[in-house]
């Protein structure tokens, strides 16, 4: 992402005509993916390994400051991805703590993401650094807006008509963009529409072909 390179020149003083940019790919294999908004509850959705990095613990403060901000809202967040016994005990505790239990809750790895992601609503990327996460594309792929915090990853740097950049670890300003797409369905519909046309610019056929041009040069 443009996010690695600058950081490349910044911190390495590598030059910048040493570098070219290459996005990830990957594929979502589900065929009819979802994104009826006439079920409830409204479903937020976060995956990755439990660690600092991406950003659990923020994924929790998110959904304690939606309930503060819109207590009738009917929302879920739902996080999937491996977390450790360690992790288990730290997360459990403070779902319990913060009255969360109804509304939070993580699941281990699964052998079938998509059709778990494809329960989703939208993504929350809550990861504090992140260069292009495929979890972003295949989410994408099924038709699902991404909120992200800025300056922490690359995945913003192409989502300006299918997702929300908030400020880093801004978690209030996380609470409010979910906000905006309950309340305004054609908004998410549209967000919704985007995502699919802009991620399935990132697939193998595309971007391998241009690994290809620059391993060949």
């Amino acid at each position: 992402s443009q996010l690695v390179k600058k950081h490349l020149i910044d911190t390495f003083a590598i030059p910048e005509t040493s570098i070219d940019v290459v996005y990830e790919c990957a594929v979502a294999t589900l065929k009819e993916p979802s994104n009826k908004r006439d079920k409830t509850p409204f479903v937020i959705g976060g995956s990755g390994t439990v660690h600092w990095r991406k950003g659990t613990d923020l994924f929790i403060q998110v959904a304690l400051q939606l309930r503060a901000l819109y207590p009738d809202y009917d929302v879920r967040f739902e996080w999937l991805g491996y977390i450790s016994k360690k992790e288990q005990m730290i997360i459990d505790a403070d779902i319990r703590k913060a009255g969360l239990q109804n509304i939070v809750s993580f699941t281990p790895q699964s052998d079938n993401p998509e059709k778990i992601f494809n329960q989703f609503d939208i993504f929350l990327m809550t990861s504090r650094e992140d260069p292009f996460p495929l979890v972003c594309i295949e989410i994408g792929q099924l038709g699902k807006p991404i909120i992200c915090f800025d300056g922490a990853t690359g995945t913003q740097e192409v989502i300006a008509d299918c997702g929300t950049v908030v400020p880093y670890l801004d978690t209030c300003a996380m609470a409010q963009a979910i906000a905006s797409y309950i309340k305004d369905p054609e908004f998410y519909l549209l967000h919704s529409h985007n995502a699919v046309k802009t991620f399935s610019r990132f697939t193998p056929d595309i971007i391998c072909p241009q690994l290809y041009r620059l391993l060949d040069a």
